[in-house]
């Protein structure tokens, strides 16, 4: 029964921040969340960095996957120093993937591709997983390939 409680409480929320989503993020006000000054130019002009709303959510929710991962390893007492051994080993490719993909296939040199590094990291994951467990073996880590993958699949689609 707790099952159904969290599934229907994490759903309210999600579809509540959905909701306010759409009706707020196109507007002109939720497009830059701050500046950080890099260097004074001439004339007392800076030039900075921007940080925007769309990449503090994007952090937002790749932060709350890796606890939803957590959590759902965690109930089948499974290890999670392998499991974030595998994230790490996942995002070390996937990061500079999204570059890369962007690179090759989209013809953009100074863009990322977020569907590009989630392709690449579908078809690592499940030998992150594997060398993870390899790795941490003589550590007595439990870490079935399976399992891991179905809460890192819930975990991506948060």
């Amino acid at each position: 029964m707790s099952d159904i409680f969290f599934l229907t409480g994490l759903g309210l929320v999600l579809l509540y921040f959905l909701g306010w989503a759409f009706r707020n993020l196109p507007g002109e006000r939720w497009q830059m969340l701050a500046v950080v000054p890099l260097r004074k130019g001439l004339e007392n002009s800076w030039q900075g960095t921007n940080l925007t709303y769309y990449g503090f959510f994007i952090a937002t929710s790749q932060l709350l996957s890796l606890l939803l991962l957590l959590v759902l390893l965690g109930a089948m007492y499974i290890s999670i120093p392998g499991a974030m051994l595998a994230v790490m080993i996942v995002l070390a490719v996937c990061i500079p993937a999204a570059r890369l993909v962007a690179i090759m296939v989209d013809k953009k040199r100074h863009s990322f591709t977020v569907g590009g590094a989630s392709f690449i990291g579908i078809l690592l994951a499940p030998w992150a997983v594997m060398a993870a467990g390899r790795l941490l073996t003589d550590q007595g880590s439990f870490l079935p390939v399976i399992p891991v993958l179905a809460a890192m699949s819930i975990g991506y689609t948060l």
